[in-house]
């Protein structure tokens, strides 16, 4: 499935088939394809939205930048810095 991304078969922010179609594809079960699709979703090649599909992420995106917004000082309050990015490999 990474190999479907890497080469472009899923793009970017699509939606890939549910995961009992991609079991029956794979010949493996849903609880099996489950585990794939979260290990996938650690390395965030995809993000799962529940209720409305798993969706291919975009290397490129500002979005992961965002997943530290919620962090707070001792006081409650919102921490606020910028992010920049410092070398690329």
């Amino acid at each position: 499935m990474a190999e479907r991304i890497a080469t472009g078969k899923w793009k970017p922010g699509k939606s890939i088939p549910n995961e009992h179609d991609l079991a029956r594809e794979f010949g493996v079960s849903a609880g099996i394809m489950r585990k794939a699709l979260n290990i996938m979703a650690d390395e965030h090649l995809i993000t799962r939205r529940q209720g409305r599909g798993t969706f291919v992420n975009d290397p490129a995106s500002d979005g992961r930048v965002n997943r530290f917004s919620n962090v707070c000082g001792s006081d409650g309050k919102p921490l606020i810095g910028r992010v920049e990015t410092i070398s690329l490999t």
